[in-house]
């Protein structure tokens, strides 16, 4: 039987941008810094940005750990042990996990963590001059399978 060790690297790309039209998006690509960010539950309670960030890295990965079936690799033959699948999302406007996309050696790894992402409950959105924007994350899932 194979097994395997989960890492969860928590590297939160905060590539902040306020919410546009694709077509803005296109023209202006206006990157803004968000100090008010989505606040994951139980993370409230913190009172500043990095700590409220460090709170929702940590409850991610209390989530992926405990989520991720790394048992999907079975059987796929990858030719390495580290397996690493990078994950991009966002947190819309109303605290919702969306458009979430993973780049893997393996479809069926990319879809597993698509699964796990999807599994974020809602949250307080991130605001920017007050009024909530979309926020976009990268965040990398990296396992070591043992033959």
């Amino acid at each position: 039987m194979t097994k395997y060790v989960l890492f969860v690297v928590i590297i939160f790309s905060f590539n902040f941008s306020f919410s546009q039209n694709e077509k803005e998006k296109q023209e202006e690509k206006i990157l803004q810094i968000i100090k008010d960010v989505p606040i994951y539950k139980g993370c409230k309670k913190h009172n500043t940005a990095t700590k409220k960030k460090r709170c929702m890295a940590k409850k991610i990965e209390k989530l992926v750990s405990s989520k991720f079936d790394t048992r999907v690799a079975d059987n796929l033959k990858l030719s390495n042990s580290l397996i690493s699948v990078i994950v991009t999302f966002n947190i819309n406007t109303n605290g919702e996990v969306t458009d979430i996309k993973a780049k893997g050696p393996h479809k069926i790894v990319e879809d597993e963590a698509i699964r796990v992402i999807s599994l974020i409950p809602k949250m307080r959105p991130g605001r920017l001059h007050g009024k909530a924007v979309t926020v976009p994350y990268t965040f990398p899932i990296k396992f070591i399978q043992y033959q």
